[in-house]
């Protein structure tokens, strides 16, 4: 990377990583909200569906004059790069003659390049595919540039598309188009850009769960304009509350418990739920907690299973604790059709459920130890309902968020919500940033060394969450 950047080299990279985590939607949206050009989607990827983010290192191109041919077009270019760079070529568009081949290719994926973006045309399409090389360009033809194409400079700004690039500007590009973002403004835009991303998330989890399309794309949310929530909370005190919940759902949607598991671990933090599993696989839920606790029937008072039911709000999460007995159930199909048709998000149970095939059939998402068929009726009683459950050693209060995917369930406690996600979501960025600079040459201990991967779950300093000490024994 050229030493012009002007984020300290730590922060260089981190800067790389939040970026890879967005598409160049969200950034052309953040330009835009900023004042800066979008993006645009005049260069496509030549193979695949590559995504590159790095640095730009500039060269602009112009006619070749006669005279002594010189060292062939990109090669010092190439020469000088470093595993965070993008080569930005500048041909004005030119598409009857090639600005990059096959050889630069290999020179450039050796190197380490991330990637090149030429306002022209390619050739040796199949080189760069074999080289999982990502080249995005306005397409391909067989001439060649020698002796049609110099060298004018490099290093310096150019324009591609309309849109001016400098040295080290930060390049987005994927299968939709090519975002540029001035180094001087990047933090601005990728605050920016992160706030619509949340708020798409958000939107698409609102339809998830069944919302109807014009509500949960509201034109304050779109434009997340805080004077919009401030005039829609003027008219009804609880939206700032209502918009602040939505987003958190929608975010936490977004995460894998694996991502969100680790965030909890950093911050020391218990909240994976051991040995409940997914009844089947398919999507994810996430939603508030509705605690259920059931205890064995005594001799006096017959028990029966369900009536909490007609209390709980639509979205929530069902959490039931029946101490682990695999002997009976607490849920069935009875249940399972009514919080379907209700809107419950999902059911996580320590302990067993039954009626399977009619689980499977609504396709309701259900979390249980186990299964079996025998009824909890006269076996087990309702003890109480929105209280404090401790399971597995973990706390969870009414109102935590519960997630739940293929690999489990987990709480992520109410207070400490906007820390987990923060976490879990460089977690998953990085993961990105890990995957794709292997996939574009570099070794795998590199690429964790590189992106911090053996410190990301490392439990950060701080205090910790003392509420399962508070466990009874």
């Amino acid at each position: 990377m050229n030493s012009s950047v002007s984020f300290p080299a730590g922060a260089a990279g981190a800067v790389l990583d939040r970026f890879a985590g967005l598409d160049s939607t969200a950034v052309s949206d953040a330009l835009e909200s900023v004042g800066l050009p979008p993006g645009f989607g005049d260069l496509k990827p030549v193979w695949g569906s590559p995504k590159i983010v790095g640095y730009a290192s500039t060269v602009q191109l112009e006619p070749w004059q006669p005279g002594p041919l010189g060292a062939h077009i990109g090669t010092h270019t190439v020469a000088a790069a470093g595993q965070r760079t993008v080569i930005v070529v500048a041909n004005d568009g030119r598409t009857d003659v090639s600005c990059w081949g096959g050889l630069l290719s290999l020179g450039a994926t050796r190197n380490g390049v991330r990637g090149v973006l030429a306002d022209g045309v390619c050739r040796d399409v199949g080189e760069a595919e074999e080289l999982s090389f990502p080249v995005f360009s306005r397409g391909a033809t067989p001439t060649t540039a020698r002796g049609r194409l110099q060298e004018a400079h490099r290093g310096q700004p150019v324009t591609i598309a309309g849109v001016q690039v400098a040295q080290d500007d930060i390049v987005i590009a994927d299968r939709t188009g090519v975002a540029i973002v001035p180094r001087g403004r990047a933090d601005e835009v990728l605050a920016a850009a992160e706030q619509v991303a949340a708020r798409e998330r958000s939107i698409a989890a609102d339809l998830r769960a069944g919302r109807p399309l014009p509500q949960a794309m509201r034109d304050a949310r779109l434009a997340g304009a805080e004077a919009a929530e401030t005039a829609e909370s003027n008219e009804n005190p609880s939206t700032t509350e209502i918009l602040g919940t939505d987003r958190v759902r929608g975010e936490l949607a977004a995460l894998s418990t694996a991502s969100i598991s680790d965030a909890l671990d950093s911050l020391k933090l218990p909240g994976s739920l051991h040995g409940i599993g997914a009844l089947r696989d398919g999507p994810g839920a996430v939603g508030q907690a509705f605690t259920v606790q059931y205890e064995p029937v005594t001799a006096e008072q017959p028990g029966t299973v369900g009536d909490f039911l007609d209390d709980v709000v639509p979205g929530s999460m069902v959490v039931i604790d029946n101490a682990g007995r695999s002997d009976c159930t607490v849920w069935g199909g009875i249940m399972t059709r009514l919080a379907a048709a209700r809107g419950v998000a999902g059911t996580v149970i320590r302990g067993t459920c039954r009626d399977v095939p009619i689980i499977l059939e609504v396709g309701y998402p259900m979390w249980s130890s186990a299964r079996f068929m025998r009824t909890g009726k006269d076996r087990v009683q309702l003890c109480a309902v929105q209280v404090a459950l401790h399971i597995d050693g973990v706390t969870i209060r009414p109102g935590d968020w519960v997630c739940a995917d293929d690999d489990g369930a987990l709480v992520v406690p109410a207070d400490r919500a906007r820390e987990v996600i923060e976490i879990a979501q460089r977690i998953e960025r990085t993961g990105g940033a890990i995957t794709a600079a292997v996939l574009t040459g570099a070794t795998l201990g590199q690429a964790r060394a590189e992106h911090g991967y053996h410190t990301l779950q490392t439990p950060a300093a701080g205090p910790t969450d003392d509420r399962s000490a508070k466990v009874p024994s």
